[in-house]
């Protein structure tokens, strides 16, 4: 959730998310030492300014008495602090849906991270209206087989074997990977195309005419407004930037 207008991963990201008019929120979510759920991307708390220790070895307790809003140097956000799933989840309410990353930082945290956050899941009800997204493709295998109706989808940097043949619903992939033929194998397949992290509106018509089903990013408004833009244009427009777009396109 946000890294420019708001602290990334906190309750005021989610807001700015909200207002900018945002269909989904990303975040990232770990297991502390003593079970409890919370959002944070790195697997140590030094960036956020907080001590050189491992989020899987920090109480909730510790984890909340960091100043995310000052470790992050965002100005007027100090005091913001790392917000669990379960608060996240009230504040998103029916305003916004939420694509929830699984962060184990070792083999041995899939299973409990995995099932407590589907528990979460389905405490709130919210099975049928999130995603679960991970780098452990364990872990989004336990999560389907827990939940079939939960949409899970892999992340990845590179592209390392045949990505649309994994058993998954979506693919969330590096923008430099995507190409018309990448959709195409991936579509062929049944899986979504989700590019990240695309924050120059520039970057947009490629990957609209390439046919991609999201568009992940960290200035929602101004990204929609280039997608807006894309799909106002005329067939022959269109055309003609598809044209650009495969001659640039060397598979």
């Amino acid at each position: 959730m946000g890294a420019f207008a708001a602290p990334e991963n906190t309750l005021a990201a989610l807001a700015r998310a909200i207002a900018d008019g945002a269909d989904w929120a990303e975040l990232d979510v770990q297991l502390t030492a003593d079970g409890h759920l919370v959002v944070l991307h790195d697997f140590d708390l030094v960036r956020v300014g907080g001590p050189r220790r491992r989020v899987a070895a920090s109480t909730l307790a510790e984890v909340r008495a960091i100043d995310v809003g000052r470790g992050l140097r965002h100005a007027g956000f100090e005091g913001e602090r790392v917000p669990t799933l379960d608060e996240v989840i009230a504040a998103a309410g029916d305003r916004i849906r939420l694509n929830v990353e699984l962060k184990p930082p070792d083999a041995a945290a899939v299973a409990p991270l995995t099932d407590a956050v589907v528990a979460a899941l389905r405490r709130a009800g919210l099975v049928g209206r999130c995603r679960l997204c991970s780098q452990a493709y364990d872990a989004l295998r336990r999560a389907k087989a827990a939940e079939p109706g939960l949409e899970v989808g892999f992340i990845a940097g590179a592209a390392v074997g045949d990505l649309a043949a994994l058993d998954v619903d979506f693919l969330m992939v590096h923008a430099g990977l995507v190409t018309p033929a990448f959709v195409r194998r991936a579509h062929a397949a049944g899986l979504e195309v989700h590019p990240w992290t695309v924050n120059d509106p520039d970057a947009v018509p490629r990957l609209v005419d390439a046919g991609v089903d999201n568009v992940i990013t960290d200035r929602p408004r101004e990204v929609r407004a280039r997608v807006d833009e894309v799909l106002a244009l005329s067939l022959a427009e269109r055309l003609l930037l598809r044209v650009r777009g495969r001659l640039t396109d060397g598979r």
